[in-house]
């Protein structure tokens, strides 16, 4: 059994592998231009992929600001934190730790999911995509937080 791949779009966005035209490819709207170009005025080095999902760096995290193509109102900051062997997905140590730091943060989600991927993720309600960008540069740095809450957290307890 190979590793676990990371989910289609993730994978895209963070360069992972060679991007494949998407199914429902949407063009970038002027409002996703908009908080690409703040993005870029604040120094975040930002790309647009061809879902019109935007990534760029925080603090040395790599982020991708998901535009939902179903609810265009639903709009989540991601990362991915970690890929975990595939003796270690099940591990209560893994869950318990992604919990505590959930817990801690509350604007923050870990979640594990089944390929081993560990992700952080900000979710955002807003009526357009550039309502978000009062809030953006904190929400960037509550999910760069929480990443390294996490990766503290795995590097004190790596395997219980």
């Amino acid at each position: 059994m190979g590793t676990p791949k990371l989910p289609d779009r993730l994978a895209r966005l963070l360069g992972r592998r060679p991007a494949a035209a998407p199914a429902t490819e949407q063009p970038a709207s002027r409002e996703t231009h908009a908080v690409r170009d703040y993005l870029e005025l604040e120094g975040f080095n930002p790309r647009i992929d061809s879902d019109g999902d935007i990534c760029f760096n925080y603090e040395g995290v790599t982020m991708v600001l998901l535009f939902d193509l179903q609810d265009a109102e639903n709009i989540r900051l991601t990362t991915v934190i970690e890929q975990l062997p595939p003796k270690e997905v099940t591990t209560t140590a893994v869950w318990a730790i992604a919990h505590e730091v959930t817990q801690a943060f509350k604007f923050v989600k870990i979640v594990l999911l089944k390929s081993g991927h560990v992700l952080a993720s900000v979710e955002m309600i807003a009526p357009r995509p550039s309502s978000v960008i009062p809030c953006l540069e904190r929400a960037a740095a509550a999910l760069a937080a929480a990443t390294a809450a996490y990766r503290k957290r795995r590097a004190d307890r790596p395997s219980e």
